[in-house]
């Protein structure tokens, strides 16, 4: 058997370069795909250790034919890389397929055991399945028949660096268009026309807000900053100005009933007091909500929705008092809404902080998995307006004409679900590393000098955020994702460190 370091071995079959760090990014995509969504705790496990019955389904449960299918291929890339190296070791096939299954089952044990610490199940199926994958990898590493995937993989490298910068051009364009996914797909196109518009509570009757409501205003737009200075300056006891009155659905004054109202859709939006409530107005103006009280249409805001399907975008602006801070639920100041589990759009009260969600094709039924939650902006018994807008998923708050200090703006948050992964900060940056760290690392190759290697392979990151940015901003008027640039920074400098440390250890 020869042996041969790894430098060697490059320099006699430079394919093996790319092949083995294209296996180490899957191997880490592996580890990042099946960890989600890394809240480790030992709460699990105790959960495991006390649910005994859960041992025999632990080695023998838990798994169908997709899940088998799907982890016999799981490690199966990872065998087919060791089985070329080993073979260009000179090790014969069947030690090449009994190291890959050892190495197969310690990676699928690693991940099992970790997932004992997560809201997962370990399963020894998947162990199994796992190391038959690995095994079947290394086994396709050597000639079968007329088949010889070292050669396979020879010609793919040799055609791949005549299209190398057009390989590039086109992942950094697919990264691109990924990014920008979640600007298409945060329409309104899945909202369910059949709900009806509430005030102060679902129409099951169970999130009851208390408090003051002077004057809500619907439009069918986003409205901006100087807007919503200008609506604040104004205060709840004159309309809207024509200045902003643009866009402009519905608007009502609970001064007086009945109400007045105005707006393009106001006569098919009418606000009333539900069968079984009681409401009485405030004696300075306003309607007082309690236990008892819930206002809303009588039928379907079928219009309503209509019309900001049309748009993606709407704002909600409403001039209200608060009753309490300890106000949970959230508790439901509007509601475009069935029950708890299936809204359009929800603007409520968490404590002192304000919660907006609204649904769409990637937030699911209830628009909660990606919502807006405030820091306390809130103050009790004291008037203050409170507007909600969105537009093809950037969200805002602004109480009394100032932004709220956290906003939800439209691509970091939602990127995780794209991919299944958890929607916290190790989710979004799991998915950016997914998306960008194979993209810089491909950018080396552009660079003929090795001191300019690390530089170019951690700008392509920032140059893609760049673009998106740009696009972002002209096309959408969305606001900067700083969150996303962060976790951009974040793929740089681990590209810059990486790239050096390759270098160093690994002469090209």
């Amino acid at each position: 058997m020869v042996r041969f370091s790894l430098k060697s071995l490059y320099r006699k079959a430079p394919y093996y370069q790319p092949l083995l760090t294209t296996g180490a990014i899957y191997l880490v995509f592996v580890y990042l795909l099946t960890l989600t969504p890394f809240r480790f705790s030992a709460f699990y496990f105790e959960q495991f250790i006390q649910f005994k019955r859960g041992y025999q389904y632990a080695l023998i449960g838990g798994s169908n034919w997709f899940d088998i299918i799907l982890n016999l291929m799981m490690l199966m890339p990872m065998g087919l890389i060791l089985g070329l190296v080993w073979r260009a070791f000179g090790f014969g096939k069947r030690k090449s397929i009994l190291q890959a299954m050892g190495i197969g089952l310690l990676v699928s044990l690693s991940i099992e055991l970790s997932q004992l610490f997560l809201p997962r199940s370990f399963s020894g199926v998947d162990l199994l399945t796992n190391c038959v994958g690995a095994a079947i990898g290394a086994w396709l590493a050597y000639p079968i028949g007329a088949f010889d995937c070292q050669t396979v993989v020879k010609i793919l490298y040799e055609r791949g660096r005549q299209f190398y910068t057009r390989i590039i051009l086109f992942y950094g364009a697919l990264a691109l268009i990924i990014l920008m996914l979640p600007s298409f797909l945060n329409g309104l196109q899945n909202w369910d026309s059949e709900l009806r518009l509430m005030l102060g509570n679902e129409p099951t009757q169970n999130r009851q807000w208390h408090g003051t409501l002077y004057q809500l205003a619907i439009f069918d737009r986003r409205l901006y900053d100087h807007e919503i200075v200008r609506l604040a300056t104004l205060g709840h006891y004159k309309s809207t100005p024509m200045s902003v009155i643009h866009g402009l659905i519905a608007e009502y004054r609970f001064d007086s009933f009945p109400f007045p109202s105005q707006g393009t859709l106001h006569d098919h939006l009418v606000i009333t007091p539900q069968k079984k409530t009681k409401v009485q107005l405030a004696p300075d103006g306003g309607v007082i909500l309690n236990e008892n009280s819930l206002l809303g249409t009588t039928h379907a805001a079928t219009p309503l929705v209509q019309r900001l399907k049309r748009t993606n975008q709407f704002s909600i602006a409403v001039w209200l008092s608060t009753a309490s801070l300890q106000q949970f639920g959230p508790a439901r100041i509007v509601t475009l809404s069935k029950n708890t589990n299936q809204r359009n759009f929800t603007l409520g009260q968490s404590g002192p902080g304000l919660v907006f969600r609204v649904r769409t094709p990637l937030t699911g039924r209830n628009g909660s998995k990606v919502e807006l939650m405030t820091p306390p902006m809130l103050e009790p018994n004291r008037r203050q307006l409170v507007v909600a807008t969105f537009h093809r998923g950037e969200m805002k708050i602004y109480v009394n004409g100032q932004t709220s200090a956290r906003k939800i703006y439209d691509t970091s948050p939602y990127l995780p679900l794209l991919a299944g992964l958890s929607r916290d900060r190790f989710g979004k940056a799991a998915f950016c590393f997914m998306l960008l760290f194979p993209l810089g690392w491909l950018a080396r190759g552009l660079a003929i000098s090795r001191r300019w290697k690390c530089i170019v392979s951690s700008s392509a990151p920032l140059i893609i955020l760049l673009i998106h940015s740009v696009i972002q901003i002209l096309c959408f008027r969305h606001s900067f994702d700083y969150h996303l640039f962060i976790y951009c920074g974040f793929i740089s400098g681990l590209l810059l460190v990486v790239g050096f440390i390759y270098q160093l250890v690994l002469v090209e």
